[in-house]
């Protein structure tokens, strides 16, 4: 069972979109699609409520991905159940492709969560930063000095997140962010800029 189920992250994600009514939002891995369908609805909410045409498009990697991965078809019949399919695209495609298919700017919110670590969290920012418009927020999975010390993260002697948060001069220069520190624990960055 994902964590996020466990710590009932569902809220957190169904605020930023309450808060926010993004036109433009991204997911990328989507696993079982607990946070991709809170996102939905809560943007089908906004889209019924006031009007706004927002969208959201998912990334995964699905069985392409040799570890714990979602499966393409259950979650896209699972996006018709919600009824959320007609504004909720899903794609079979790498975290670091699919950054190339939207302009620069044009991202109000990004969440991410690929098996996140140090180096995942570089990668991320080094791609996707352009691609965030001033005042938009990325949801990055981990950074909590708990989640560093989860035993894949051991195990296969990944980066720790939590040091690159004060490190990382993209992050420090560009955005504001916060830690959630409920296991998993999730960062939020906000990008500076005019909205």
């Amino acid at each position: 069972m994902s964590s996020y189920i466990k710590n009932n992250y569902g809220m957190v994600f169904k605020t930023f979109i309450y808060t926010m009514k993004p036109l433009v939002s991204v997911e990328v891995g989507i696993l079982d699609g607990y946070s991709l369908f809170n996102l939905a609805i809560a943007i089908k909410s906004i889209r019924n409520k006031f009007g706004i045409d927002c969208k959201l498009d998912g990334y995964d990697l699905f069985d392409d991905y040799r570890y714990k991965h979602g499966n393409f078809e259950n979650i896209q019949k699972l996006s018709k159940e919600f009824g959320v399919d007609e504004f909720t695209k899903l794609y079979k495609m790498d975290a670091f492709e699919a950054y190339k298919l939207y302009r620069d700017n044009s991202i109000d919110l990004l969440h991410f969560d690929i098996s996140n670590d140090g180096d995942i969290l570089e990668k991320m920012i080094n791609t996707w930063h352009s691609k965030i418009r001033p005042g938009g927020i990325i949801l990055f999975e981990g950074g909590s000095k708990e989640r560093d010390e989860v035993d894949w993260m051991i195990r296969y002697n990944k980066k720790p997140i939590n040091p690159v948060l004060s490190n990382n001069e993209i992050i420090n220069k560009q955005y504001n962010w916060f830690l959630y520190q409920l296991f998993p624990s999730i960062t939020l960055f906000f990008k500076k800029g005019e909205e």
